[in-house]
């Protein structure tokens, strides 16, 4: 199969899981190097295929003093394509302006870099209607990766690498970008087969070899020099993937099981679970389930380093009859009844309620805006007055700011959610997250651990 019927196949496959259809649009992360050149031809005419719009997108950091000058490049290739006039760019300025000696500095820049990268190409999509970006990232990427986790002691499901379909992986809007990795078994070899065969031009970014550009240049730079050692990289990284795909089967059938007796209220979420149940999955599988769960529950900013810490809690979880803890910002219980595991978890009370406060001009809108790192709140002021506003996390001696309670309001269900406190008046106007209002947008952020 030629890399073009591969690519066709791949991308079909990824789009269409879960019974999807194909997008009507599409954007890709084109930095004008050779893979994302390649990236950009192959799914052109992918796109032509099967009437997709395209629509390139590069992001300049500005941190090469040549990067400005390679865009030329990159639109007389796109211009080749006939992709130019979807074609778009935006700048980002970091803080540091250039990468120094220092290790921790080039780290620093490099995470500011991505956050920022992400943060443009999910305003340039969003203006666009685009929810799909495709990424360049490819065979050799997924090696170093697993080598540099390595060197970082990565558990196994880190070390498994990058997955063909995530989530951007910061919070920058309600609905995240979905990214996707179409050529990760795809060595980059192939891709300049490819751009040489198809007479396409491509960026040669320097700094991809220069050591003080940070750990992946130096073991990018290692592995060229070492191929014997590549080729055991790639052993180890193909049998974590593979386990972390067996695990993830095993994760969707437990969830297929007992997804009826999953119940989510607001902020809580509870589950029952049969006890023979659990005897057929061991305790990686039960805490990798719970930390895909319970991501759009818990305010923890860590959380993508949790899972051991939910490892280490399974057997409490199912060996002890009773268990009341604390993990992940979270308040976890669990009991044994009728031959059920039932666990419930809801937010754990803060030392002191988490408050945040603005002011509205007169028929404004707020931007979408994160409270608690867990919910996403839009205000609309339809009124010719300012307001003043604070969202705060509802406690027990908050039902007095309440002109009349809801009738269903319970404490023990309510407790933790954000209220919207009128500060003019001194009441609580709004409950968002039982109780719908036609001027406040409020939901829970996106899972980007999909089951």
């Amino acid at each position: 199969m030629g890399l073009q019927d591969f690519f066709n196949t791949k991308l079909t496959r990824v789009f269409q899981r879960n019974g999807k259809q194909l997008p009507k649009c599409i954007a890709i992360a084109l930095s004008g190097g050779v893979d994302s050149m390649a990236l950009t031809h192959l799914a052109h005419r992918f796109a032509q295929q099967n009437d997709i719009q395209l629509f390139p997108i590069t992001i300049n950091h500005n941190l090469r003093p040549t990067s400005t000058l390679e865009i030329p490049l990159i639109r007389q290739q796109l211009d080749k394509m006939g992709l130019l006039r979807n074609y778009h760019t935006m700048d980002i300025h970091l803080e540091r302006a250039s990468l120094t000696q220092s290790s921790t500095d080039a780290k620093e820049i490099e995470e500011e870099a991505r956050v920022k990268r992400y943060a443009a190409l999910t305003e340039v999509c969003s203006s666009l209607g685009v929810r799909d970006v495709l990424l360049g990232h490819h065979l050799d990427d997924q090696i170093e990766t697993y080598c540099i986790r390595l060197l970082k002691n990565s558990g196994i499901f880190g070390l498994a690498g990058m997955q063909e379909l995530s989530k951007a992986p910061v919070n920058i809007k309600p609905e995240r970008l979905q990214l996707v990795r179409p050529l990760l078994d795809v060595r980059k070899s192939q891709l300049y087969e490819h751009c040489i065969a198809n007479g396409i031009e491509w960026v040669q970014d320097y700094t991809n070899f220069d050591e003080e550009y940070g750990i992946r240049n130096v073991v990018r730079k290692y592995l060229k020099d070492n191929e014997a050692v590549q080729d055991r990289m790639l052993s180890g990284y193909t049998a974590a993937m593979k386990f972390n795909h067996r695990t993830d089967l095993k994760i969707k059938k437990l969830y297929t099981s007992i997804k009826e007796d999953i119940q989510q209220d607001g902020g809580n979420i509870s589950m029952k679970i049969p006890k023979k149940m659990l005897e057929k999955y061991s305790d990686i599988v039960l805490a990798k389930f719970l930390f895909k769960m319970l991501y759009p529950l818990s305010p923890s900013r860590n959380y993508h380093y949790s899972f051991n810490k939910i490892l280490e809690i399974v057997p409490r979880l199912t060996e002890e009859s009773t268990s009341n803890f604390t993990l992940l910002q979270l308040q976890w219980t669990s009991k044994t009844v009728d031959d059920h595991l039932i666990i419930e978890i809801c937010k754990q009370n803060p030392s002191s309620p988490i408050t945040y406060s603005f002011i509205m001009t007169p028929y404004s809108t707020t931007d979408d805006f994160l409270f608690d790192n867990t919910y996403w709140f839009k205000v609309e002021n339809t009124t010719s007055e300012y307001k003043h506003y604070t969202i705060k996390t509802l406690t027990q001696q908050d039902k007095q700011l309440m002109e009349t309670p809801p009738k269903d309001y319970k404490y023990s269900r309510y407790k933790n959610t954000p209220a919207l406190v009128d500060d003019d008046i001194g009441q609580i106007v709004a409950l968002p997250v039982f109780h719908k209002e036609d001027y406040i947008a409020c939901k829970l952020k996106d899972n980007i651990y999909s089951i």
